[in-house]
């Protein structure tokens, strides 16, 4: 957790510092964006079984490339959740120790995750006070923390990190509006949809060789400045 802090507080000074020149082509804010998540694998007898909410926050920066067209990233905390059925069981890595769950177990993942956008953000001229804009670009996320709940052997807010892969990779698409309160201060929300591209899970020994991703709708809220 040390890490992901200092890791926010470079960004802040690293950005803060290019902000400070002079045509003002990179912007700062700050995001909050609640969400609803889910997972699926490409396995028959594995299905979805509830979607979940999620929230992430953190620092957004946008770096004019040209009069309509922004490099977007940042740094942000991640938390999503998943719920999935087994329904011909599974081995199941929960806190070091090896569980062979029977057929129609449910997991609860609850995930964290540090996530660094990549994309590119399509804006329209200023309208009144408003701008609209469209994104798109890949998801890099790196996961700091996993724990699971089942329907057997009363697992409750197991450590289940060894059945996460530590990095994750998606796309995501977008769109919203931008409304300029002053040159210095801009709200601006929108709606994103993301989609995983990578296992989000292990294959442990003796078990079915899998694919389960990550998806996702967010609502984005938040401030430039």
């Amino acid at each position: 957790m040390k890490r992901v802090v200092f890791a926010i507080v470079i960004l802040l000074m690293v950005t803060t510092s290019f902000g400070q020149d002079g045509d003002k082509k990179l912007r700062l804010g700050l995001s909050g964006t609640p969400g609803v998540s889910w997972l699926s694998s490409d396995y028959d007898k594995v299905e979805n079984d509830a979607s979940r909410l999620s929230f992430k926050f953190g620092i957004n920066m946008d770096y004019q490339l040209m009069d309509n067209y922004f490099f977007s990233t940042g740094i942000f905390m991640h938390n999503v959740k998943g719920k999935l059925k087994y329904n011909d069981g599974i081995p199941f890595m929960i806190e070091d120790t090896l569980v062979n769950f029977t057929p129609g177990v449910s997991v609860g993942y609850k995930l964290q995750y540090v996530e660094i956008p990549i994309g590119l953000k399509l804006k329209t001229n200023e309208i009144g006070y408003f701008t609209y804009y469209a994104r798109f670009g890949l998801n890099p996320m790196f996961n700091i923390n996993a724990v699971g709940d089942a329907n057997q052997e009363s697992v409750v807010s197991a450590n289940i990190n060894e059945e996460v892969i530590f990095i994750n990779l998606g796309w995501h698409v977008g769109g919203g509006l931008e409304y300029s309160l002053s040159s210095n201060f801009i709200l601006f929300g929108g709606i994103n949809y993301r989609q995983g591209f990578i296992d989000v899970t292990h294959n442990t020994k003796n078990r079915e060789d899998d694919k389960t991703i990550l998806s996702g709708i967010n609502l984005d809220l938040g401030i430039f400045f």
